[in-house]
Parts: structure tokens; sequence; C-alpha cells
């Protein structure tokens, strides 16, 4: 649904599709989207990834796989962008003021209007609310993934964040709520 309310009428409509698209499928930080070059996407034993520079590092250390459908999308808005030097920020300015990185305060603001748009926005539903879902997709997509596999991407280095959101999604799948026979 979110997806789908973001027009893909000019350059900033692709861009803001890639970015919202690329965040909800790996989780990556608002943060993270805003430290993005160009460079960063490349390949590792493979398969196409992007480095990644982890909330308080002062490195790109990791990196999160860029399946097709999150590649795609950003390819997409490259091919319309004149400046695709591998040094520039992916999801740049696109005004004519500034060509610059977009800060995690111009990110929050376009998920924001976006998710407003979509009917999505409320006090608990903020743009940090994307790298839950893809967590919480994570976890439910299953077929075999096991917590280190979504710790891994997720990029938390305590598996205690992590099981914040398994027991959030074994809460809603499993409420006792619904045992109760009266």
């Amino acid at each position: 649904m979110l997806l789908a309310n973001i027009p893909r009428a000019d350059i900033k409509g692709y861009r803001d599709f890639a970015m919202v698209n690329v965040m909800l499928r790996t989780g990556v930080r608002e943060v993270e989207v805003s430290g993005m070059i160009i460079a960063d996407i490349t390949w590792k034993e493979g398969e196409r990834i992007i480095e990644i520079q982890g909330k308080g590092r002062d490195c790109k250390d990791s990196f999160v796989i860029l399946t097709a459908e999150a590649y795609d999308p950003i390819a997409e808005y490259l091919a319309l962008r004149t400046d695709v030097d591998s040094s520039r920020p992916l999801f740049g300015s696109v005004g004519n003021r500034s060509r610059g990185k977009l800060s995690t305060r111009a990110i929050r603001s376009i998920i924001s209007q976006y998710l407003k748009i979509s009917g999505l926005k409320t006090k608990r539903v903020t743009p940090h609310s994307l790298r839950h879902t893809a967590i919480t997709f994570a976890l439910k997509g299953g077929n075999g993934l096991n917590l280190l596999q979504v710790q891994q991407m997720a990029r938390h280095l305590n598996i205690s964040s992590t099981m914040v959101y398994v027991r959030e999604y074994e809460r809603m799948k499993n409420a006792a709520e619904r045992c109760i026979k009266i």
C-alpha cells in the first residue's frame, strides 16, 4: 500500500520509491540511507550488496543483500540521473538549490509524507517503522529462517534487540486471548 502511493512520474518519485523500497526490503536505518553513496553498491560472493556504515560506527563495516526486488528500483532511478559518479550520494537531493545527500531529517519528512498519503501515519507509525516492518516480514517469511539470520540482516549487535521483534510477533501470532472459550 505504501509503495503503491509513491508516484514515479519524475526523478523525485523514482528516488523516493527506490529509497522506501530498499528500506522495507533490507531494514536499513534512515542514517544508513543518508550515508549511502553509489559506490557502496557492489558484489560479495556472487550477491549484489550495499555496504553500510552502521549506527554508531565510523566506517562501512556491514552490508545488506540487494535482491532483485530491492535493487531494480534503484537501477531505474540511477538510469534517470545525470550525476552518477560513484562518489555521489545514492539518494541525493533533486532540487535546483542542492545536489547533496539527503539528511535524516529530509528522509524522515519524505517517508512521513507518503505514510500520510497512504493513511498509515499515526504517532506509532513512523519512518523507523519501515525497519520494524522489514524485520517482522523476515521473521514471518520463515522458510527455516533462524533468529541469527534475522539479527544479521537487522545488524543488531545484541540478540536481545532482535528478540523484541520475535516476542511481539509470537505474542500476536499465538495470542492466548483466542483460546478463551466462555
